[in-house]
This record gives structure tokens, sequence and C-alpha cells, in this order.
């Protein structure tokens, strides 16, 4: 966990945006019923200008370097979240732990990230993951050769819940089993999903710079984030500033 990577300003932008495109605020639970029950937590909001700014805040992009060792990163282009308190959730929230591909390969080298636009405690539910299991993963594995990452048996496995402050940045490995978890406090939780990773790791990194170009150009979602409920496509073209900083980082310039 990066703790207070963003200022309040920019959370305040960035909830801002997202709570009028979704249509709920969290100060008005009547408006909590708005949201589509088939996108679950989902905001498919991916080009607004507040979302860019922290996608291109400096500390957040150090944050990166310091796990991945290397300057020459990608930005993703992710979606946002707002999860009603449990009184007012229309889709039941599965706690089961889970993978989001198969732990067992090769380290794919790309991180999880979500930067936290609320608060939130342990008790009032959020993130919930095992770091046991990820401590002891190839080992996992190896005494359950059988098992299924996609119906994951963790049995009595020890987990443990997060809790953040609005600002802090939460990355983790693809591999620590985790799941979101039901809200258990009386205001909603929200948040952005961010990360990035080294262009290195593209086996055509030209190709993938020119479709990074496109989709920010565009203000389309990565093309496996789109077809959801009240999902504009493209989204509307806001203008965006952007730095130097966020010019690498989606691909309009070259590293070094």
């Amino acid at each position: 966990m990066f703790r207070q990577v963003v200022p309040e300003s920019l959370v305040k932008e960035a909830v801002r945006s997202i709570c009028d495109f979704a249509g709920a605020w969290p100060e008005d639970p009547a408006s909590w019923l708005r949201l589509p029950p088939e996108n679950d937590d989902v905001v498919p909001l991916h080009h607004a200008p507040a979302l860019w700014k922290i996608r291109m805040y400096p500390a957040v992009y150090a944050a990166f370097c310091e796990i991945y060792g290397t300057e020459r990163l990608w930005v993703s282009m992710d979606r946002a979240r707002f999860r009603a308190p449990n009184g007012h959730a229309r889709v039941p929230v599965s706690e089961r732990l889970a993978w989001s591909g198969d732990p067992r390969g090769a380290h794919p080298g790309v991180v999880h990230g979500m930067l936290f636009l609320t608060d939130l405690s342990a008790e009032s539910g959020g993130f919930r993951c095992s770091p046991a299991v990820y401590r002891e993963i190839e080992s996992w594995w190896r005494e359950r050769p059988s098992a299924d990452w996609r119906v994951p048996e963790l049995g009595e496995a020890p987990v443990e819940s997060v809790s953040a402050r609005a600002g802090d940045l939460l990355v983790w490995d693809p591999r620590l089993p985790c799941s979101a978890s039901t809200n258990l406090g009386d205001r909603p939780h929200i948040a952005q999903f961010v990360t990035m990773m080294p262009t290195e790791i593209f086996s055509d990194p030209e190709r993938e710079r020119r479709k990074r170009v496109r989709l920010f150009t565009e203000r389309r979602a990565p093309e496996n984030q789109r077809g959801w409920a009240g999902q504009p496509d493209p989204e509307l073209a806001f203008s965006i500033e952007l730095t130097e900083l966020a010019r690498k980082l989606i691909g309009f310039e070259p590293w070094g």
C-alpha cells in the first residue's frame, strides 16, 4: 500500500466525475439504486479528465517505478468503481477469494492497482486477500495438482481485510488470491483502477504504442472493457491537457 499518493483536490475531482457519470452521489442514498445491476459496482468511465490527472500524477508514477525498477512505463486506461452499502446493493457480492488468471504460469510481469477515493476500514469491507497463500503459492499448487484456479478451494486459509484512506494506492500481484467484499458501512466505496506496465513486456511495442494512442485519441475503452450497460463508445471528447510525463505514459512520445 502506498499511502496518500494523490492530494485531496484530485480525489474530490475524480469522485465528482465518477458520481456525475453514474448518476449516483454519496450524499443521496436514493441515487445509489440508479446504478445498472448488471454492472455490479463497475462504472465504465475511462477518459474523464479527472481520471487522467490521477494517472499522470508524478507520485502515482513513482510508485510503479519503485515496483518495476524502471522508468519506461505505460499507464492503463482502466475504469472506476462505485460500491453501495450492503442494504442498497441490488447484486449480492461474492466474497469468494479468486485469481484473475491462472497463477501457476510464469509471472505475467504486470501488477494490479486501485486508487481509493473514499475512506474504508477493514471492518466495513472493501478488499480481502490471503497473503499466506500468496507467500506459499508455488508449494500450494504443487500440493494440489488437480485444483482448478477458476474455482479455488482455499479451505481455512487466513484472510485479511484492507483498510485505506482516500488517496491511498493499493498495488497487488495477480497471484494474490483476493476479492471485493460487501460494503458494511453506511457510505459508498469509490475507487479508480489504475496500473502501469513496463513497455518491454510487449512482443511488438510499436504496435501496442499505436493502439494506445488510438484508444486515447478516440476516447475508447480497452477492447476487453467494453459492452457495459450505460457505457458510451466513444466517450465524450473532453479536453485533456497532457503533461510531458503523460504523453510518455500513453505512448505519444518515446522513453529516452
